[in-house]
């Protein structure tokens, strides 16, 4: 890491012993005239760097070392980056002016003067990359069910003594999702609070997160059916179930045309109770 505008005075090195942590070292040139300047760099400790002696020069200040063995990979390098300007910008024939890209693919410079200043101008060409595809969102049109204002009445009361025989006999004793008073906070106080009961048995964790696209709209209906059956125990009333999901139609329109009907096999009515 390299520093400049230190402001040590020379023989004096307190801040710097503080600033380098455990395995690290430095070397630094204070300013020996005036106030404010001075150059350091910090290096790691396996580096074999050494202070070159320069002259004092009254412009500005400069730092040289050599470095045992040599280190070939420069700070562009490092930060894998490339500075593309390999001809003269000033007037005095100096590369003073820099062009550095991570990935543009430049090519084809070109410097010429405007007569403006002693610095001249740097042109490039920037390819336009045909592979380049620009994405696309998706987006997704799902069906509005068109439900008479009367059928969410029994719509709730069914709702209601659902959510009481689930409460009593399905939901677990930590779930969060469709029950009262319980939300994603629940669910993650949870979830943390077993990583941390884990964690403390010296036990390691592991978590699998599963996020299912529009997963209202692929419930089957068959499968559905069967479960509230089967698992849940609703045998008298499935038959209410089944005519409630069941004969149901959809189509698209748009404007003044509209698509042929057909029926819906998955999916819950959006808009309903249930």
């Amino acid at each position: 890491m390299f520093l400049t505008e230190t402001w040590y005075q020379p023989e004096v090195f307190l801040f710097l012993n503080e600033t380098c942590l455990p395995g690290y070292c430095y070397i630094q040139k204070a300013r020996s005239i005036g106030h404010g300047g001075g150059l350091a760099v910090i290096y790691c400790s396996h580096l074999d760097l050494s202070l070159l002696v320069l002259p004092e020069l009254s412009s500005f200040e400069c730092l040289a070392f050599n470095c045992k063995p040599p280190f070939t990979m420069t700070l562009l390098d490092c930060l894998n980056l490339r500075q593309h300007v390999d001809i003269p910008t000033h007037i005095k024939g100096n590369i003073l002016n820099l062009v550095i890209t991570e990935s543009a693919p430049l090519s084809a410079p070109f410097v010429y003067d405007l007569g403006a200043s002693d610095h001249k101008v740097i042109s490039m060409e920037l390819p336009f990359l045909s592979s380049y595809v620009k994405p696309k969102h998706e987006i997704r049109f799902r069906p509005i069910s068109n439900l008479p204002f009367l059928s969410k009445v029994p719509e709730k009361v069914v709702a209601s003594h659902l959510q009481d025989h689930l409460k009593h006999n399905i939901f677990k004793k930590f779930q969060s999702g469709f029950r009262s008073a319980h939300n994603t906070e629940t669910a993650l106080a949870t979830v943390t609070n077993v990583l941390l009961i884990t964690a403390d048995a010296g036990s390691p964790s592991l978590l699998v997160l599963l996020d299912l696209s529009a997963a209202f709209d692929t419930v089957d209906h068959g499968i559905l059916l069967n479960r509230l059956h089967h698992s849940i125990g609703l045998n008298s009333v499935s038959r209410w179930f089944e005519s409630y999901l069941t004969d149901r139609s959809e189509f698209v329109a748009m404007g003044s045309s509209r698509s042929y009907s057909h029926s819906v096999g998955c999916g819950v009515p959006r808009g309903s109770l249930l």
